[in-house]
């Protein structure tokens, strides 16, 4: 905004004298203000759409187009109506390049000397075709006070366009935020058996989801009918994915159904477990595992390169010489693994055991080979809990499902030039997208979830359980969360405030530089245009955005007295830092290590079709006569292990276009405030040098749980990272 300041002033008159009176007479004149528009195009749009593009533009040029005007913040006397420049036409055909992406194009208002400061810009395409259209460089950030008359209707009118009346179905090409209970997860129309709870409510509390208005299902009314392939879940249109995201999607579903396809026809030969641990590492080594002389290879063929295709990368889990994984390992995990947020300091009580309860046995350490291997059983029990605990309370509930209500109420509460909304809008990306595939592919009736985990059809039912009695978003900043699980103590004196109880935790030592870096980004943002304290309470938009996050987004726990207050600048920052936290480090420690610590079934199977045995037990016999065996049966079989490591390999992979944090492809909204500019460049170098940090740590001895022999480094809260499943970077926002 500070260099259409520049241009234009605050009112541009040119004076001249007359030479015949001596009076000086004010002339509107006419001057051009140059700004920047970047349109982004699908790789994938053949030559030959774009060559009709240009050819299209020869026969007329103002048929196919984009016509924008610049708004002035001032009003027009005569219309009572924002001052409008002339129409300008952007023809995007000319000077488009054969395969680019992003294209920048440079256009020129026409203005007269009276207009004023340009406020804001319409837009209307002729296009057929739907454009991308990802910046135009001339805007400013306004608190509802300061927004300049010309621009106070618009700001509400758009508002109330992005709110909708709550009602209808919606399409693709809406725009429109609301809410709605978590109603589709079930499909009664096939069955009683596919029918599940309505989440949301007194009886099953649950944060909301984006509202879609689909029609109801045949034989429940409160049941919304499930979106069937190929037809996608509703995403307002301003938060739907771009074309490179999907194409990695796409590109990692066939790569999981191409690995998929051998062991499939391995099971429609035998359904049965694997036959050895060497049957499991078959599926990592470079040659496939199979028999080539048998009669399955010759179905498949001789090609070994297809072959090849089924083929997993090798995970980063270190075994014992039997392939099962190794009791520090084991416990080593739990400070430095994909779910470092279950362990908790021990109390001296035991926990209470009810007289309904199914079992009160207690295993210790082997002493001999049958209790070696019930020892293993048991530890693959207590990983296959740890692995639902992780995925769908952890997981899913405290970042997915817990950030969408306040995405929802800032796009419906807060203008797009609040900013409030520009500060958290890289950490809303994609996140409601990735949401609505999760409810049409992973958390829905026979989704990833209830096939491939042991919890079931259960599984949504703990995470509602979970978000009613043991969620609290005051406790969910790292610092408060740490305290929470007796693993930290208060004490100013020490680096962030807190003294680490378990000095060697990767996940907390790495995460508390992010949050302390976090902290520091949003205070200096939040003190920069909340000078005045008391403007937080008289801020219309922005108390409507948290009243509305927390009484209808999160409805069911409305009442709750834990609720941060949002009366002063220090209320906003930690709320936001906590948002922030959420959507970024937070998910990324929980997400991109999915493959690289699971991707081994035996070592963290999330499913178990077998209970340890006990001696009276009619299996017992035969786990003693073969225990190698009764454990290969427990885990799932190769057909389940696969379909479930192809999915966590999908759900480890950064995108192409992904953007992390410290990155802001945005900073032009800032160019007149330089305060803020040099806060956010400070916040990108403390990234780089946390990224330094974290490798010094894990080169450093004396920290046993990242460093050593046989022991994979901490890297999951490295900021940054290449394509690809990597076990490291963080992004913005929850994008997967």
């Amino acid at each position: 905004m500070a260099i259409a300041k520049e241009i234009l002033g605050a009112s541009l008159l040119e004076k001249y004298n007359d030479q015949s009176t001596g009076v000086i007479v004010e002339e509107p004149i006419t001057y051009k203000v140059n700004a920047l528009v970047n349109v982004r195009y699908d790789k994938t749009e053949d030559v030959k759409e774009m060559m009709l593009q240009v050819f299209a533009a020869f026969n007329n040029s103002t048929q196919r187009a984009l016509i924008l005007q610049l708004l002035s913040t001032e009003i027009d006397p005569r219309t009572m109506a924002p001052k409008m420049s002339k129409e300008t036409i952007l023809d995007c055909s000319k000077n488009l390049i054969i395969g680019a992406q992003l294209v920048a194009y440079k256009v020129e208002f026409v203005v007269d000397s009276s207009f004023g400061v340009p406020g804001a810009i319409t837009i209307i395409s002729r296009y057929e075709k739907e454009l991308f259209l990802e910046s135009v460089i001339i805007e400013g950030p306004y608190l509802p006070w300061e927004t300049p008359a010309g621009l106070k209707e618009l700001r509400e009118e758009e508002l109330g366009q992005l709110r909708g009346d709550g009602k209808g179905l919606r399409v693709s090409s809406d725009r429109i935020y609301d809410y709605d209970v978590y109603n589709d997860l079930s499909n009664p129309d096939k069955g009683i058996e596919f029918a599940r709870p309505t989440l949301g409510g007194e009886v099953n509390p649950h944060p909301r989801r984006c509202r879609t208005g689909r029609p109801p299902t045949n034989t429940d009314v409160n049941a919304e009918s499930p979106v069937e392939e190929p037809m996608h879940m509703y995403v307002p249109r301003d938060d739907a994915m771009d074309r490179c995201k999907k194409e990695d999607f796409d590109v990692g579903k066939k790569k999981g159904m191409r690995r998929n396809f051998v062991p499939y026809l391995a099971a429609i030969a035998d359904k049965d477990a694997f036959k050895s641990f060497s049957d499991i590492n078959g599926l990592y080594r470079e040659r496939s595992s199979f028999d080539m002389k048998s009669p399955l290879a010759k179905v498949i063929g001789k090609v070994q390169e297809f072959i090849q295709l089924h083929k997993f990368d090798p995970p980063m889990i270190s075994t014992d010489a039997s392939g099962c994984l190794r009791d520090d390992e084991f416990g080593r995990q739990a400070l430095a693994g994909i779910n470092p947020l279950s362990i908790e300091r021990l109390k001296l009580s035991l926990p209470s055991v009810g007289p309904n309860s199914q079992s009160k046995r207690v295993l210790t350490s082997p002493v001999d080979a049958t209790t070696t291997w019930l020892w293993q059983l048991a530890k693959a029990h207590v990983c296959s809990n740890d692995c639902g605990v992780h995925q769908i309370v952890h997981h899913w509930l405290r970042t997915h499902a817990v950030m969408e209500p306040f995405i929802i109420a800032a796009h419906r509460q807060l203008s797009v030039m609040h900013p409030i909304f520009k500060l958290l809008h890289p950490h809303m990306r994609y996140t409601l997208e990735i949401n609505a595939l999760a409810r049409q592919y992973l958390i829905n009736v026979e989704g990833i979830i209830e096939n491939n985990f042991t919890t079931g059809k259960h599984s949504m039912l703990i995470t509602s359980a979970a978000y009613k009695n043991w969620w609290r978003f005051d406790l969910e900043g790292l610092p408060s969360d740490l305290i929470r699980r007796g693993l930290a103590i208060r004490d100013q004196t020490q680096p962030h405030g807190l003294k680490l109880l378990i000095e060697d935790y990767p996940y907390a030592n790495d995460g508390l530089l992010i949050w302390s870096a976090i902290k520091t980004l949003v205070q200096t943002y939040v003190n920069y245009y909340y000078k005045d304290p008391s403007k937080i309470c008289s801020d219309s938009e922005l108390q409507a955005w948290y009243y509305e996050a927390v009484n209808v987004g999160h409805e069911d726990l409305r009442n709750a007295s834990w609720w941060p207050r949002l009366d002063t600048p220090e209320d906003l920052s930690s709320i936001l830092t906590t948002l922030i936290w959420l959507a970024s480090a937070q998910h990324a420690a929980l997400n991109y290590g999915q493959y690289p610590y699971g991707g081994h079934v035996p070592l963290r199977p999330p499913l178990m079709r077998k209970l340890v045995p006990k001696e009276d037990d009619p299996e017992y016999a035969k786990f003693v006569a073969d225990p190698e065996k009764y454990f290969l049966s427990a885990i799932p079989s190769r057909f389940q292990s696969t379909k479930f490591m192809a999915v966590i390999d999908i759900l480890s992979t950064h995108s192409i276009d992904e953007e992390y944090i410290g990155e802001r492809k945005d900073l032009s909204t800032w160019l007149g405030d330089s305060e803020i500019i040099e806060a956010f460049y400070r916040f990108s170098m403390e990234m780089r040098r946390i990224e330094n940090e974290i490798e010094k740590r894990n080169g450093d001895p004396k920290l046993r749980n990242r460093h050593g022999a046989g022991v994979s480094a901490y890297e999951l809260l490295i900021p940054r990272s290449r394509h690809g499943v990597t076990c490291r970077g963080v992004p913005n926002s929850i994008t997967i």
